[in-house]
């Protein structure tokens, strides 16, 4: 109903508005119609106007020309007027200021001049013209000359109104530029001479004090100068043309101030350092008042030329820096530096000393600083260096100190300082270490001012040092240092420090180790050339030759080593604690023997480092002592298990244990000799051939049989226990009976092979020993494949499986470096004969 309604009401609105439309067209067409004659109307009064136009301007066209004519020749008659009116007023002007100049009257001469020189830019058409500009121009030298005495008795009396009225005069001249040097030039004579009295009525005194005074007296003279300049002559640029005179001033100074330096350090050779900074500091102090006053910006190039006049006296002693800081430095040390022929209180001045070092090594970074303004760093590094490695001569030689005494009755005492001493090391580390990351910040924070990258665009001209007090060469190191530094790099600045100080480290901590470990080694040495070797009973009551174990005890050598590691914790006692870093420190440098197969835990207790490391040297040195041992007999091979074993138990209450080397001896000497070569074989090669030779020398004379074979002799003795002589089985010719047939092949760039035969059935091979000088790797196939030692020395093996009979061949492989080897062949057969090939 609704929707209906709302049609119904838009319906009537449309018709209402079409009848609306509708009734209003005749009156739209009326209007247009009159539009339209209004526009013919118009377009006929236009083309009439048009018609007039033309008509006039055919009728007055040569009046115009004539016109035009008439106004040019109005201008030229009016050019030649005034030009007639100045040429008599130059006339007349010239003959006034010559009466003038007479006279001396300034002000009327330069309102005539400023005349004169209005009609001379209205007269530079005549012919003339470049006389009466050298006329006019001789007129302004006589005034300048005329005026020169009064302007320079203005500026001198800082009179503002006759200086005021002297611009007035030069500008109107157009020679303002010229007052300015005036100005300029009476300040700097002002100034210079302020110098000159200075230095004259203070004789007795030196550079720093000069400076101070005349620095005072000018810059009370600026303040003022700049105002009063600035009020004289508003339209000039105040802080260049000061800038201007001071570079002036510094480059005239008599005597020039670096030679006033050069003099008073003279007076002062033994602190010039000390006295160099406060010149310099003087000159800073000065340098930053004149960058408040005169600001900064477009006057860079400027200051940047006053600031190398100021700092050029200094720019010689940065090159001698590193000289004057060594100098310096060594003397800190020395007079910090107490020595005593006692070591106790020798290692007491060594401890307390490493702070003083670090106090001299950062008041050595103030100085550089100071005078440098880290420009001279470079040279500091290496000064540093320098000192650092003077200053651990006291380490090195209380070292030695210490390895003398190594052998005293006090070798616990002698035990303890090494280890304190090792603590005063791991101190300077730490020290070191710590000094590197402030030195590094200390020198990024003075020289990003002109070497960063990252400070204010617009850096100050007076604080580019670099520009100031270096050459080019000097300039390109400094900047590859501060990259270096800048990049973070581990310890930048005092790597070669920390490398010294690791050198000595090093050497301190095998003197330690040798301290600690003498009375091992004292043991050791004698073990190889112990009797008990060679002795039938060993160490038992009896010479049977199968004593049981239990018959054995540990002998004495073993038991005061067993004694003195257990010793060794109560006096590690003092550094069974986490809470000592220097110690912990200097261990963790990696350099104390014996150290590689401990874990880096072990560093953060240095009782247990230590410990470690003795234990682990003890098992080497104990290893290394076995092998050396010529012969063993079966009861000597059991006392030597029995005293392996001992070590193994002394260790394991200690927390350690034997080394795999000492495990696997021990392994092979509890091996029975008829078992030997069947339970050996899971042991490591090399270890079976280092124990090999003990069972064979002892129990079948190894240098002239081969093991037990079952047709052999024990030992190749007879039965009151002589040594068999054994002798070759020759024919009636002299001839082996027994042919040797041998074949070597060689099979690649260094490997050959070489087989033994022996063809007939009495030649049943039953060991093979080869004899060599060739350098290689022997591999020989028996009931196993194993390699021989390596070297230059003589290398031998015996080759045998208990009992059983090899037929035919024999074969061994070897790989040379040395090209073509050469061999000794020796085979067994049985008790009596034996052959000897060269192959």
């Amino acid at each position: 109903m609704k929707l209906q309604l709302l049609i119904s009401k838009l319906n009537t609105s449309i018709e209402d508005q079409s009848d609306a439309v509708v009734q209003n067209i005749p009156k739209i067409v009326r209007e247009i119609e009159s539009l339209q004659n209004e526009a013919t109307i118009l377009q006929t009064k236009m083309t009439t106007v048009q018609t007039e136009i033309d008509r006039v301007n055919r009728e007055t066209g040569t009046s115009m020309e004539t016109l035009v004519k008439l106004d040019k020749l109005k201008g030229r008659i009016l050019m030649t007027s005034t030009a007639l009116k100045e040429a008599d007023n130059w006339t007349t002007l010239s003959a006034e200021i010559e009466d003038a100049l007479d006279s001396g009257e300034i002000e009327v001469i330069s309102e005539k001049l400023c005349g004169i020189q209005a009609s001379l830019k209205i007269l530079s058409h005549v012919p003339d013209y470049d006389d009466r500009v050298c006329h006019v121009e001789s007129l302004k030298n006589r005034l300048e000359a005329l005026a020169s005495p009064q302007v320079v008795a203005a500026f001198n009396s800082s009179d503002e109104v006759k200086a005021k009225f002297f611009v007035q005069i030069f500008n109107g001249m157009e020679r303002g530029s010229q007052l300015l040097k005036y100005f300029r030039k009476c300040l700097k004579a002002r100034l210079i001479k302020d110098w000159e009295r200075i230095v004259e009525d203070n004789q007795h005194l030196g550079a720093l004090e000069w400076c101070e005074t005349f620095f005072s007296q000018l810059e009370q003279t600026l303040g003022s100068q700049f105002q009063w300049f600035k009020n004289v002559f508003p339209s000039e640029n105040p802080s260049e043309n000061m800038i201007q005179t001071l570079v002036e001033v510094y480059s005239g100074l008599d005597p020039k101030m670096d030679f006033c330096l050069e003099s008073s350090l003279k007076q002062h050779s033994d602190d010039t350092l000390g006295y160099l900074i406060q010149v310099k500091q003087a000159i800073s102090r000065h340098c930053r008042f004149l960058e408040e006053l005169l600001g900064q910006g477009e006057n860079d190039a400027s200051s940047r030329e006053l600031g190398q006049l100021l700092f050029q006296p200094f720019k010689l002693h940065t090159a001698k820096y590193g000289q004057y800081e060594a100098t310096r430095l060594q003397l800190e040390l020395e007079s910090n530096t107490q020595t005593s022929k006692d070591i106790i209180d020798e290692l007491r001045n060594v401890t307390g000393s490493v702070n003083k070092l670090m106090e001299a090594f950062t008041e050595a970074s103030r100085r550089c600083c100071d005078l440098t303004e880290g420009c001279a760093y470079p040279a500091l590094v290496g000064t540093l260096e320098d000192g650092l490695s003077s200053y651990l001569s006291r380490f090195t030689s209380l070292m030695r100190r210490l390895d003398k005494r190594k052998t005293s009755s006090h070798s616990w005492a002698i035990f303890q300082n090494s280890l304190t001493l090792n603590q005063a090391v791991g101190d300077l580390l730490l020290h070191l270490e710590q000094l590197d990351i402030t030195l590094s910040i200390d020198f990024l924070e003075r020289t990003k001012v002109f070497l960063g990258s990252s400070h204010d665009s617009h850096p100050s001209a007076f604080e580019q040092f670099h520009l100031f007090l270096l050459d080019s060469g000097a300039m390109l190191k400094l900047d590859t240092f501060y990259e270096k530094v800048k990049q973070g790099s581990n310890y930048p600045i005092l790597a070669k420090c920390l490398k010294l100080v690791s050198k000595v480290c090093a050497e301190l901590q095998l003197t330690t180790f040798t301290i600690i470990f003498h009375p091992i080694q004292e043991e050791l040495n004698m073990v190889s050339d112990l009797e008990l070797w060679k002795s039938a009973s060993a160490g038992s009551d009896s010479t049977e030759q199968d004593m049981p174990d239990f018959s054995f005890s540990p002998h004495e050598y073993i038991t005061q080593i067993g004694q003195y590691l257990m010793t060794l914790p109560q006096h590690l006692e003092p550094y069974m604690t986490n809470e000592n870093p220097a110690l912990a420190r200097a261990f963790q440098e990696r350099v104390f023997p014996y150290c590689s197969g401990i874990g880096e835990n072990c560093e953060q207790n240095p009782a247990d480092f230590i410990l470690a490391c003795i234990t682990q040297a003890s098992c080497d040195t104990y290893q290394g002592v076995i092998l050396k041992i010529p012969t063993l007999s079966t009861n000597s091979t059991k006392q030597l298990a029995c005293d392996v074993a001992y070590l193994g138990d002394i260790l394991e209450d200690l927390g350690h244990c034997l080394s795999d080397g000492l495990k696997n001896i021990l392994t092979l000497l509890k091996l029975p000799a008829k078992d030997y070569w069947v339970a050996s074989t899971g042991c490591p090669q090399k270890m079976f051939l280092v124990v090999l030779p003990f069972l064979v020398g002892a129990a079948f004379a190894y240098s002239s049989g081969a093991p037990n074979c079952d047709v052999d002799m024990p030992g190749h003795k007879d039965e009151n226990g002589a040594q068999i002589e054994f002798q070759p089985e020759t024919d009636e010719g002299g001839k082996n009976i027994i042919p040797i047939v041998y074949t070597k092949t060689q099979t690649g760039d260094k490997d050959w092979t070489v087989i033994i035969n022996a063809p007939t059935a009495k030649a049943q091979l039953k060991g093979l020993r080869i004899t060599t000088q060739a350098q290689g790797t022997y591999t020989i196939h028996d009931t196993d494949n194993y390699q021989l030692g390596t070297g230059s020395v003589i290398a031998e093996c015996v080759t045998h499986s208990n009992g059983d009979v090899k037929q035919g061949a024999q074969m061994f492989t070897f790989t040379s470096e040395d090209g073509e080897p050469t061999f000794d062949v020796i085979m067994v057969a049985n008790k009596n004969t034996f052959w000897k090939v060269q192959v």
